[in-house]
């Protein structure tokens, strides 16, 4: 069983008295809520707002229409979206400087080659000729890795150190091995 819900007599000298507080800013969102209903449906509360206007022709009685949520959920949504975005931008750029991104290095491997061979990967890999001044150690083999990262003077220590090698540079840039 549905309670009974009784109806209050429309009061006119209070709906004007809300309608000049409403024109002068002072009704609360329910109030401006109830003058909207009242309008829309009491020919009696219309009838008055026609007669405030006539009587108050320089005032305007603007009836404030209802305010959609739909507002403030679109700026909330928004909002939301620049806080989380900005959070995992700040995320990523925190691992991306944190990231130690480094060029891959280029190693070549060499195994048991002869002295006269590894002049010429020296060659390819450091651009500067390589002369061998001697025969007796053209034909010594060398194994090894060269890390395109190494400078060719130490490469060339390395080299000394494995055999009895000497190297030097003359005038033109050429490296002697002897």
């Amino acid at each position: 069983m549905l309670p009974q819900v009784t109806m209050l007599p429309f009061d006119a000298d209070e709906f004007l008295e809300l309608l000049l507080r409403q024109q002068a800013g002072f009704t609360s969102r329910w109030e401006n809520d109830y003058i909207r209903r009242t309008l829309q449906d009491n020919p009696m509360a219309q009838q008055l707002l026609a007669a405030a206007r006539e009587t108050f022709p320089n005032e305007e009685f603007a009836i404030v229409p209802k305010q959609s949520n739909r507002k403030m959920i679109c700026y909330a949504s928004i909002f939301m979206l620049l806080v989380v975005s900005s959070g995992l931008f700040s995320m990523w750029y925190q691992n991306y400087r944190t990231s130690t991104v480094q060029p891959a290095t280029k190693e070549y491997l060499f195994r048991a080659v002869t002295l006269t061979e590894l002049g010429l990967i020296i060659q390819a890999q450091y651009g500067v000729q390589v002369k061998i001044d001697s025969r007796e150690i053209a034909e010594q083999h060398f194994s090894g890795v060269i890390n395109d990262k190494q400078s060719l003077q130490h490469l060339l220590e390395d080299i000394t150190r494995s055999g009895r090698i000497r190297y030097y540079f003359d005038s033109t840039g050429a490296v002697h091995l002897r």
